[in-house]
C-alpha cells in the first residue's frame, strides 16, 4: 500500500480542533484502502526546523507522497526577534527548496499546500516547481479561529475537501 506523509506546523495538527475533526484525520479515513497516511507535523515550526527533521521523521521510510506546508510560523514576528521574522524570506526558499529536493532526490513525490494566511506564499509558488500544489487562498474568519490563524472546524473541513480532491485525481 502507499504512503502518504504530512509535514506541516499547527495547520495539519488542529490546534484548539478535536483530533477526530482535523483534516488529516478526515484524509486518512477517506483514503483508506488506498494510502496509509501519516502526520508529522508540529506546532509551531518552522522550514528550518522542518528540514532538520525531513530525513528521521520521513525520507527514512521513504513513503511515495509527501504533503508539505509551512510559512505562518516562520514569517511570524517575535518581539524578542526585535521585530523580524523567525526565518528571512530567503531563507524560507531556500529551506523549501532543500526540503523539495531532498524529497525528490528519494523519489517522493510532493503537494506543496500554500499557507491560508499567505505567509511567504507567493515565493514558493512562484519559485518553485513541485508535482502538485493544493491552493488555500481563504483568509477568511469563517475558516478561523478567534486568533485569526488556526483553523477552525470549517477550516480543516474546506482543507480536507481541497487535498482530498487533488488525492482522488492521483490515485
Amino acid at each position: 500500500m502507499k504512503t502518504l506523509y504530512i509535514l506541516s506546523d499547527s495547520t495539519a495538527v488542529g490546534q484548539y480542533v478535536t483530533i477526530h475533526k482535523t483534516w488529516p484525520v478526515l484524509l486518512s479515513q477517506h483514503l483508506e484502502g488506498r494510502y496509509i497516511v501519516q502526520n508529522v507535523s508540529r506546532n509551531g515550526e518552522t522550514s528550518r526546523q522542518a528540514l532538520e527533521r525531513l530525513y528521521p521523521d520521513v525520507l527514512r521510510y521513504e513513503p511515495d507522497l509527501i504533503y508539505i506546508q509551512y510559512g505562518s510560523n516562520d514569517a511570524n514576528k517575535w518581539e524578542t526577534d526585535r521585530g523580524h521574522p523567525r526565518i528571512f524570506p530567503d531563507e524560507f526558499e531556500a529551506n523549501m527548496f532543500s526540503i523539495v529536493k531532498r524529497c525528490w532526490n528519494f523519489g517522493v513525490k510532493v503537494i506543496l499546500g500554500s499557507n491560508h494566511t499567505g505567509a511567504y506564499n507567493h515565493i514558493f509558488e512562484v519559485n518553485h516547481s513541485v508535482d502538485y500544489l493544493v491552493e488555500h487562498n481563504y483568509n477568511n474568519y469563517d475558516y478561523l479561529m478567534s486568533d485569526g490563524v488556526h483553523l477552525n472546524e470549517l477550516g480543516h473541513q474546506l482543507y480536507f475537501e481541497n487535498i482530498a480532491r487533488l488525492m482522488d485525481e492521483i490515485s
